[in-house]
């Protein structure tokens, strides 16, 4: 194992026990996932999360970022999944199955971040009144 492979692994480990992603077991990272928001983030086992441009041959656009808004906002990510940067943001909840492959520059939200009237648009409850639906992302 080369010495950037072997920091990778000791930081997803650190990011599995201590960090802010709840893991099942082992994961693997590379590059620094950005997960914010009061909610919950929920990993399987064998993910792999990529937000560094050299880690996959297309490169990435963003990092991967995972934001659960509110404190009941829960994202929920399957065993054996990769990501490379990809963008995951939920308002209630987001549901992605086992063995998905997600490529960079995918959003994936249950939201649209504010309300179609523009009276509620200008004021500062445009956040609070978004429209939510449902998301599950499966493999085929």
């Amino acid at each position: 194992m080369n010495l950037r492979a072997y920091y990778w692994a000791v930081i997803a480990r650190l990011y599995s026990k201590f960090g802010p992603l709840k893991c099942e077991g082992r994961i693997r990272i590379v590059g620094y996932p950005v997960v914010r928001g009061s909610g919950r983030v929920q990993v399987g086992a064998g993910s792999d999360f990529r937000s560094k441009p050299w880690s996959t041959a297309m490169g990435v656009i963003t990092p991967v970022i995972l934001n659960a808004m509110a404190s009941d906002s829960i994202i929920r990510i399957g065993s054996q999944v990769g990501m490379s940067g990809v963008v995951v943001c939920a308002k209630e909840s987001i549901t992605i199955g086992d063995r998905v492959q997600i490529g960079s520059g995918a959003v994936i939200c249950d939201t649209d971040f504010h309300s179609l009237d523009y009276r509620v648009r200008a004021s500062t409850k445009s956040a609070s009144v978004t429209t939510v639906s449902l998301v599950r992302v499966q493999s085929s």
